[in-house]
């Protein structure tokens, strides 16, 4: 569709009972929700750089941004220049989806991602700080890196902890796209 979300977490994604259809309760209906900070393939640079950091818009939820994304909201935020900085792309939602699932396997990646969530709120919210300061996205890009080494280890420890082996082709598959969208 060319359209990214901009904000996949467990609270814009929706979970509907299936119809039922003879007599039997059908597949469940899962849907996205909040569109509020969207962005389109149409859209140039500029336009998803200003949209989405622009007018008090927070640029997403901190926990479930990728690293990539929390580099544009830094850059957007200090008025720095986007041509540097990757564009808004599937890659951002791919990233929330993932550590969304990995936040569901078990009770221990939920504790592991609630460690994860509180640990990367604060260190972002030190570093947006700094890159308002210093006009500078240095210590974002830190941060980023940090990001993806923790996040990505999350998600391991989500497919081995998964008791289903017949779910371990889609750990892989996550896994994989996580380090994808870290350009490894």
């Amino acid at each position: 569709l060319g359209i990214w979300h901009l904000d996949v977490k467990h609270d814009n994604i929706l979970l509907f009972r299936g119809e039922r259809q003879k007599g039997l309760l059908g597949a469940p209906l899962v849907k996205l929700a909040d569109f509020g900070l969207c962005a389109s393939s149409s859209e140039t640079s500029e336009e998803v750089g200003f949209g989405l950091l622009g007018g008090g818009s927070t640029g997403g939820t901190r926990v479930f941004m990728s690293p990539e994304q929390a580099v544009r909201f830094a850059a957007g935020r200090a008025c720095l220049p986007l041509d540097d900085v990757k564009p808004a792309d599937a890659s951002f939602d791919l990233w929330a989806f993932g550590l969304v699932l990995a936040s569901m396997a078990s009770k221990e990646t939920r504790e592991e991602f609630d460690a994860y969530a509180g640990w990367v709120g604060e260190e972002l919210r030190e570093a947006f700080q700094t890159a308002r300061t210093d006009r500078t996205t240095a210590r974002v890009d830190e941060a980023a890196k940090a990001m993806s080494t923790r996040a990505v280890l999350i998600v391991e420890r989500a497919k081995k902890t998964t008791v289903d082996a017949g779910l371990a082709s889609v750990w892989e598959s996550i896994v994989a796209v996580l380090k994808m969208c870290l350009g490894g």
